[in-house]
C-alpha cells in the first residue's frame, strides 16, 4: 500500500503529538478551507469539491482533523454506494479522540488521545441536496 498522505483540516494547528502519530506525509493545504463558513448547502459542496481536488492525485489520502456537521452531511450524501475495496477509489477521514474537555466558559483545552478512521469520501463528487426531515 502507498504511503499515507494526511491532509490537516481544522481551524487549530496540530500538536506535535498529533503530527507524530500520523505516519506518512503531512500537509496543511486544507487548513484555509477549514476557516470558511459552512452556512449553506452550497458552502458545504464547494468545500468538499475543493478537498477532492487537493486530494485527487494521492491514492492513499486521508482528511485529518475536525469535520463540521454541514461538511459531514455533504460527505455522507456523496458516499452512497462506496466500495468495500477503497484503495484509490476513496479518501479516508481520520478524526481525533480528545479527552479532558474544557470547562464551560473557559478557553478550549484538550488532550489528544488518538486518531481513528471515521469514514471515506468517494472521489466522484455529486452535489449535496437539501433534504428535510419531519
Amino acid at each position: 500500500m502507498p504511503t499515507a498522505v494526511n491532509f490537516w483540516f481544522s481551524r487549530h494547528t496540530p500538536t506535535d503529538e498529533q503530527k507524530h502519530e500520523l505516519h506518512g506525509i503531512f500537509y496543511m493545504q486544507l487548513s484555509p478551507l477549514a476557516e470558511l463558513p459552512l452556512n449553506t448547502v452550497d458552502d458545504a459542496n464547494e468545500v468538499l469539491e475543493n478537498i477532492l481536488k487537493v486530494c485527487e492525485p494521492h491514492d492513499n489520502a486521508y482528511i485529518v482533523g475536525v469535520i463540521p456537521v454541514a461538511l459531514r452531511a455533504a460527505i455522507l450524501d456523496n458516499n452512497f454506494g462506496i466500495p468495500e475495496d477503497r484503495e484509490g477509489q476513496a479518501i479516508g477521514i481520520k478524526e481525533a479522540i480528545n479527552v479532558k474537555r474544557s470547562v464551560d466558559g473557559k478557553p478550549p483545552t484538550f488532550e489528544h488521545s488518538r486518531f481513528v478512521v471515521t469514514g471515506y469520501i468517494k472521489r466522484e463528487h455529486r452535489k449535496f441536496s437539501q433534504k428535510t426531515t419531519s
